[in-house]
């Protein structure tokens, strides 16, 4: 099977899954994720048994290209129309489907830190102190001991401080000081005390 003809069956059936109306992301049940997920299965499946073994780890990638852009479509979408009183159950749904997809291998874990930043670049001041718990969670985990946070390796964690600049840019000085600080609390927690951002260089070595 040709290349463009591969990436043309993807684009269609995951334009019949997620359609270009976003509600149905936003307000998912268990039930309903799961089938989602497992036509997402189907999909890919279909799509490797007629690429073949060559072309497995080609349609992957596709795949994952494609569904991230659908995603993003979706959540700059709703974001145009976010009901501030349901903003972070909505949300919360859309977010824990991104993450179902990558633990199935869909999306990768940069496809779901660059959607955080779609989200805190567009929504609007008066959300932030609301919606901020929901980035928080998905990185550093709602249980206890840790066992869900997401896996982020150094080279990515560069993503997780851009969003909190996003975040802090788009806060006044004087108000939103509990948010600066939980801000500050988090950044502290997710960075390693290794990384090249809280480093000292030493003396004579190139910066």
């Amino acid at each position: 099977m040709s290349s463009d003809l591969t990436l043309k069956k993807l684009r269609v059936k995951l334009q019949a899954t997620l359609p270009d109306t976003p509600s149905q992301l936003f307000d998912l049940t268990p039930t309903t994720q799961t089938q989602l997920i497992g036509q997402l299965q189907q999909i890919r499946e279909q799509i490797q048994q007629q690429s073949g073994i060559e072309g497995t780890a080609v349609t992957n990638d596709k795949m994952r290209h494609l569904l991230s852009r659908r995603l993003r479509n979706l959540l700059l979408s709703k974001l145009k129309n976010l009901d501030a009183a349901v903003a972070e159950k909505q949300l919360s749904s859309f977010f824990n489907f991104g993450i179902e997809c990558v633990k199935e291998s869909f999306l990768a874990t940069v496809d779901i830190l660059t959607l955080f930043e779609d989200l805190y670049e567009c929504c609007p001041e008066s959300l932030l102190t609301t919606l901020f718990p929901l980035f928080e969670r998905t990185i550093l985990g709602s249980k206890a001991d840790g066992s869900d946070k997401m896996q982020v390796n150094l080279n990515q964690s560069h993503l997780i401080t851009k969003t909190c600049r996003i975040i802090m840019t788009k806060l006044t000085v004087t108000h939103d000081l509990q948010l600066r600080g939980a801000l500050l609390r988090f950044v502290a927690r997710t960075l390693p005390l290794t990384h090249p951002s809280g480093k000292k260089p030493s003396p004579g070595r190139a910066r």
